[in-house]
């Protein structure tokens, strides 16, 4: 297992529960098989982008994100920012963070020994092709309107003590506030999908099957396809709001008479100057907003 072990493990000590002592049993299933990862905690925002481009220049042969779908967002984007896109090292994926939209759609254990045995061994590979907001990467999924507002307004601290809860806690808040302010989402977009102009009170970009845990906005998207979809909603009222989330809720949003969904290649957001974007469900910059498909790969070993 040579050829294995220079591995490295970023994680994040503050994404979700027990992260400490899942990460500790992940480290005691690789020495088990006689491998000794180096692992390095993240301490503050961005401090995962560095260690990625730095265990790339170093000859990692697998960086193992350890954390949510925030903390793999700063691995790949410390991964492609190392300029060895021709030699990149193995991706891997330990769920231990809030939401896990990559790690769920891959299918990726949750048990740290099945887990170190499998990335050892490389028993399953996928191709995944992350896309580009305004240069930076992400890979699930990206958005403007309300869920960029309540990821803008969800702390670490809140994110730590209330897990998923705390972005309940913020839609809700958010949903209220619309409702005694404007009487609605007060804000629209004009969203360009190559070449063509649309309006709308939210976007959400599906770069992956999967948004906010198990549900669904586009069916088609995947991870492993270098295509990128763009869900437009026709209303900002209340009523509308409530019944986009009851139809997500029950699996059923693109069969809503007011929603729809565009494949894409570019996608330009303009709306007020400074409005939240969120990527891969954290904070991803201010509008405007220019979105393309990737052209770079990463092998995820899982």
């Amino acid at each position: 297992m040579s050829n294995h072990t220079n591995i490295w493990i970023i994680h994040n000590p503050a994404a979700g529960w027990c992260t400490r002592r899942r990460v500790k049993k992940l480290l005691t299933a690789f020495a088990s098989r006689g491998i000794m990862p180096i692992v390095k905690p993240t301490l503050h925002p961005g401090h995962a982008i560095a260690l990625a481009a730095e265990a790339c220049r170093t000859g990692a042969s697998i960086i193992v994100a350890a954390g949510g779908d925030g903390t793999l967002n700063e691995v790949i984007n410390g991964m492609l920012a190392s300029g060895l896109t021709n030699k990149l090292p193995l991706l891997a994926v330990f769920p231990v963070g809030t939401v896990n939209l990559v790690a769920r759609e891959l299918n990726v254990p949750s048990c740290p020994d099945t887990f170190a045995a499998r990335v050892l061994t490389r028993a399953n590979t996928a191709t995944i092709w992350p896309a580009q907001a305004n240069g930076r990467y992400f890979v699930a999924v990206a958005g403007v309107g309300i869920d960029a507002y309540v990821v803008n307004s969800v702390s670490l601290l809140k994110k730590k003590l209330f897990s998923r809860f705390a972005y309940v806690y913020e839609t809700i808040k958010t949903l209220i506030k619309a409702t005694y302010t404007a009487r609605g989402w007060p804000h629209r977009y004009t969203v360009e999908i190559d070449g063509h102009s649309y309006h709308t009170p939210a976007l959400i970009v599906a770069k992956g099957h999967y948004y906010a845990g198990r549900f669904v906005v586009a069916n088609q998207a995947r991870l492993t396809d270098q295509q990128l979809y763009a869900v437009l909603f026709a209303s900002g009222t209340i009523r509308s709001l409530a019944s986009y989330i009851f139809h997500l809720a029950c699996g059923r949003l693109n069969q809503h008479r007011q929603v729809t969904v565009l494949p894409a290649n570019s996608i330009l957001i303009h709306g007020p100057v400074g409005q939240p974007v969120q990527l891969d469900g954290d904070p991803g910059g201010r509008l405007p907003l220019l979105i393309e498909v990737g052209t770079v790969p990463l092998t995820v070993v899982y």
